[in-house]
């Protein structure tokens, strides 16, 4: 006697009237590595000390603009950088302030104050971390410093 349809390899076997079953076949092998296009790039090296001096940088510059907002200006105003709020406030306008090293303790920050006319007063001090001195070197920044 011949072995039955279903025991046959490869063979399909009528399971009813027109359907038929496919059958039993082990799943595909998934392969052991997966291929160097379908990989996503490899992360980027951690930063040397190149990246960590402008980390300091940026802080220095946010100390220099921190010393100027600080210091006294003429008048009962206050400080430098509260005298500028207010006149920023009564603008409707937001101005940033900007720093720039000069040198390894001095940095040039400046912060443009524009009107609703659009008339533009720049501000431009000269800021020495080291001596903890701030000077004008604009004629409006001149005329705020007491």
């Amino acid at each position: 006697m011949s072995e039955p349809l279903a025991a046959q390899k490869g063979r399909m076997e009528p399971v009813g009237p027109a359907i038929w079953s496919q059958p039993a076949t082990a799943p595909a092998a998934v392969p052991a590595t997966v291929p160097a296009q379908d990989c996503p790039p490899a992360p980027a090296p951690c930063p040397g000390p190149e990246a960590w001096a402008q980390d300091a940088l940026d802080d220095r510059e946010l100390d220099a603009i921190q010393l100027v907002r600080g210091w006294p200006a003429k008048g009962l105003t206050g400080s430098v950088g509260r005298t500028l709020d207010r006149k920023m406030a009564r603008s409707g306008r937001q101005a940033p302030w900007t720093a720039d090293r000069l040198s390894e303790d001095a940095f040039q920050v400046g912060f443009v104050l524009s009107s609703r006319s659009g008339k533009q007063t720049a501000y431009e001090f000269a800021a020495d971390l080291g001596r903890r001195k701030v000077v004008g070197r604009s004629a409006a920044a001149r005329a705020l410093l007491r």
